[in-house]
């Protein structure tokens, strides 16, 4: 099960990776998200070294490291055969702030993906500054599995470990939250996997802690 939970963190991790170009600064004023009160959240601290933030202790836990990312797990679906996670990649460097072009490479990027499908993506601001955000769903099959190796996220040895290609094809359809934002210079790629209409505002918030509590060194 924890191989299976890193299959699918990995796979988050191949949609938050798509289309990290630069663009030009454009000033321009997005639907807002409003910051959430965590001044009385029993929050915890994750880090790997390069990056840390904190996530509400009652609702989440950590197993470690996949990839070079952060991931997170509800507690009530650890164990489970669809395990709610949240993952935390840092892109790289940009110096500038998002902005649509950069929302429509994402975009021209994901379309190539066959077994995505984007049902929202706009820009909008949080704490003053412009974010994009995604609403996703998504399903594996023979084309993303042949993607990841492509990209080298996975190899055909890690794919065996983990159960083999009918391991990876049994894993459920799921939906995604996705936000880009900027940290300290750096590009910094949340993503939640969900797969129950009552998961999503759980994860949306552990997004909005995260982008609050970030710290790059």
């Amino acid at each position: 099960m924890k191989k299976m939970k890193r299959i699918l963190a990995a796979g988050l991790v191949l949609l938050a990776l798509a289309g990290c170009g630069a663009s030009d600064n454009q000033a321009a004023e997005y639907p807002a998200m409003e910051p959430l009160d965590i001044s009385k959240m029993e929050l915890a601290t994750v880090e790997n070294g390069t990056a840390k933030y904190q996530y509400d202790a009652d609702v989440w836990t950590t197993e470690g490291e996949v990839v070079n990312s952060l991931v997170l797990y509800a507690k009530d679906t650890v164990g489970t055969e669809k395990p709610v996670a949240i993952n935390v990649q840092i892109a790289g460097e940009r110096k500038k702030a998002l902005d649509e072009d950069l929302m429509n490479q994402v975009l021209e990027q994901l379309e190539k993906n066959a077994s995505l499908t984007v049902e929202k993506c706009e820009l909008r601001s949080f704490d003053g500054n412009p974010v994009i955000y995604m609403e996703n769903s998504f399903t594996f099959n023979d084309e993303v599995i042949d993607q990841m190796i492509e990209n080298e996220l996975w190899t055909e040895e890690s794919l065996e470990q983990a159960g083999g290609r009918e391991t990876i094809l049994a894993i459920p359809d799921s939906h995604s939250v996705v936000v880009y934002g900027i940290l300290d210079g750096n590009l910094v790629i949340y993503g939640g996997t969900y797969y129950e209409d009552a998961q999503k505002q759980e994860v949306l918030d552990a997004i909005n802690i995260m982008l609050q509590t970030t710290e790059i060194e």
